[in-house]
């Protein structure tokens, strides 16, 4: 005998993945023969009911596609209820936003404000060229792998006061973001967010690096890091100031490009 079980759920986003859990039945069988018998001189018929009772199967002889799940079946999916955002604490009781963190029912949470006061500087920063612009960013572990990241081009202008609203619709430069409980096997952050408001100031930048501060930012919970779009009912963080220092420039900024002024 052969007892197939749900499917376990795939990974949401981004970052969602669920936990499988079933438990199956095993129906009652009611064997019905229909014995067609020429007994004596009678034709009829003779119905013959066969074991009434339901049969249990010896279950050293079943053989299950996968190990029993410990949870709840969602649409015939195995999940978690006390983790998944999309069944947080029963089937179909969903996260106000894909961000939130389900901790076992609804409503769920936004994770704590996780940027760092001081950012970069701990020996994980990296910059990296693309589409036009420079991204610098630093990464933060604790319980999660946060990261936080800078946007900039050698044309900005030092000891300039820039809106940070200007570059996230878009990622032009200047712009900020950061992630929260960003997997580094997908490069997706379970928590996306885009600085929507504040100003940001450079002192400092070259091609490999970028220092100087954000005043009065709020970063706001975003489609994905690379996909700036805000999410209806996201998460948002708030800050008074930041300061940002991720990579390595010259103190004299010699090697920044023509923002420079040097």
């Amino acid at each position: 005998m052969h007892v197939s079980q749900p499917e376990s759920s795939p990974s949401a986003n981004s970052s969602f993945p669920r936990l499988a859990s079933v438990a199956f039945t095993l129906p009652s069988l009611l064997a019905l023969s229909l014995l067609a018998c020429s007994g004596g001189s009678s034709d009829a018929p003779v119905v013959t009911f066969t074991d009434a009772t339901p049969a249990v199967p010896d279950a050293s002889n079943i053989a299950y596609d996968a190990a029993p799940c410990p949870d709840m079946v969602c649409d015939g999916l195995c999940v978690d209820t006390t983790s998944d955002p999309l069944n947080c604490g029963a089937c179909g009781a969903m996260c106000a936003s894909a961000g939130q963190i389900c901790t076992g029912s609804t409503p769920c949470e936004c994770p704590a404000d996780f940027v760092p006061s001081e950012i970069g500087g701990g020996g994980f920063d990296q910059v990296q060229a693309q589409s036009g612009v420079l991204i610098a960013f630093t990464a933060v572990f604790s319980s999660t792998l946060d990261v936080t990241a800078v946007v900039y081009d050698l044309t900005l202008e030092l000891d300039t006061e820039y809106d940070l609203a200007d570059g996230i619709g878009t990622l032009s430069a200047p712009a900020a973001a950061a992630g929260y409980d960003f997997d580094i096997s997908t490069y997706t952050a379970h928590t996306a967010y885009g600085a929507t408001a504040g100003t940001i100031v450079f002192d400092n930048i070259c091609a490999d690096g970028a220092s100087g501060t954000m005043t009065n930012v709020t970063f706001s919970e975003v489609a994905a890091l690379t996909n700036p779009a805000p999410a209806e009912g996201g998460c948002t963080m708030s800050y008074d100031s930041l300061s940002f220092n991720i990579g390595m420039c010259p103190d004299n900024a010699s090697a920044a490009g023509p923002g420079s002024g040097k």
